[in-house]
């Protein structure tokens, strides 16, 4: 009785400029970030399931400089 669903999700790499920080972070708003650097541009790496990763895709890429996914996870 302890079953624990687990989701098909990605682990990503992100980068942007500054004035899309806020925009980005709402649409980062349900995922899990592991990492922020803030240096010249932000980087963000951060795991999202599948779902919740084709609904924001398409703003993701608008606002992004790049962003690349690194592996296949489970959530």
């Amino acid at each position: 009785d302890n079953i624990i669903e687990l989701k098909e999700g990605y682990k990503i790499i992100i980068t942007f400029d500054y004035t899309k920080n806020k925009v980005i972070d709402i649409l980062l708003k349900d995922s899990k970030i592991l990492n922020k650097e803030f240096n010249d541009i932000i980087t963000y790496e951060f795991i999202i399931d599948t779902e919740a990763y084709n609904e924001i895709y398409n703003a993701l890429n608008i606002g992004c400089l790049s962003l690349s996914i690194i592996d296949k996870v489970y959530i």
